[in-house]
């Protein structure tokens, strides 16, 4: 996350990638530090497991998807330089979003009891990476019905994969076990927001100021004092801009600015709809298997060495 925030800062690759370095023997040295711990925070069975590991693939990825949606385009919609929506009218064209994910987990839990525990999370994901995809594809003609329909299919994705990650992810595991599995589920989603903001907004930003650079030499030299990023976003800074320049070189600064907000946009649904798209495939892979009986109590019970799970219950344990 620090890499990918603060790297248009540094400039230099060098201290990006001494981070970098450091994230990878930090994770190393706590990976083979825990392995010989005789009670290690997480314990490697639960790691090895594919199930939890396509639940918590899913739980990532569904985060990621869900965040850089929401955020990404309320920047883009709400920008002064693009569709110019209000609160209100954002809220509206979310409102399809925000019920699919309230009203699916019905839908989700039948499919996962008939079809297998993958198949829900393969079609949820699936659905926002089409959604996503097809948000990339937004241009500068694009209607608002262009857009509302394409964050509909998002919020259809999410409301029946977010409810099906739960189960492989946590609910697989034995009962003592739940702790850990709720607790790597769960930085598994924190993982999937910091990095969503983290990476789309380098992405997003990382176009700024290309169209107002090549726009009309006039035009540019008279912004050539704005930071290009704060122009994208389309805020005060835009319109500070805007009304600064004479009549005639409004227009194609509006239009300039508009090109760089539009590509900074479709370029981070482009990448977050491959990420999902991809995780699709992988977490349906782990999950494959037969459908999953309801359970009436929470946890399941010892699934035993042979699939990947040698964490029977203490009291076993000792006996």
């Amino acid at each position: 996350v620090l890499v990918a925030e603060r790297g248009r800062a540094w400039g230099s690759p060098a201290a990006g990638l001494l981070a970098g370095a450091l994230a990878v023997v930090v994770v190393v040295g706590f990976v083979a530090y825990e392995r010989r711990r005789a009670n290690p925070l997480v314990h490697p069975s639960l790691l090895r497991d594919r199930t939890v590991a396509g639940g918590d693939l899913a739980t990532f990825a569904s985060a990621l998807g869900m965040l850089g949606l929401l955020y990404f385009f309320g920047i883009y919609a709400t920008s002064a330089a693009t569709l110019e929506w209000s609160a209100l009218s954002l809220a509206a064209a979310l409102l399809p979003f925000a019920a699919s994910l309230a009203l699916l987990g019905v839908l989700a839990g039948w499919l996962g009891r008939r079809l297998g525990r993958a198949v829900p999370v393969v079609i949820g994901m699936g659905l926002m990476a089409f959604g996503f995809l097809v948000l990339s594809r937004t241009g500068v003609d694009s209607t608002e019905a262009d857009v509302v329909v394409p964050l509909a299919i998002c919020g259809i994705g999410a409301g029946i994969a977010n409810a099906c990650v739960t189960r492989p992810a946590v609910l697989s595991v034995e009962r003592h076990r739940l702790g850990e599995a709720a607790g790597v589920a769960s930085l598994a989603r924190f993982a999937g927001t910091a990095l969503a903001l983290a990476i789309g907004t380098t992405t997003y930003l990382g176009v700024g100021g290309h169209a107002v650079a090549n726009a009309d030499q006039a035009t540019a030299s008279e912004v050539s004092g704005v930071d290009a990023a704060e122009l994208v976003i389309g805020g005060d800074a835009f319109d500070h801009a805007l009304g600064s320049l004479n009549e005639e070189l409004r227009s194609p600064f509006r239009a300039a600015v508009q090109l760089d907000t539009l590509e900074g946009f479709t370029r981070t649904m482009r990448w977050t709809g491959i990420v999902i798209a991809v995780s699709a495939v992988v977490s349906g892979w782990l999950l494959r298997g037969r459908p999953q009986a309801c359970q009436s109590e929470i946890g399941g019970p010892s699934r035993g060495p042979a699939n990947g799970s040698d964490t029977a219950a203490p009291e076993a344990a000792e006996q």
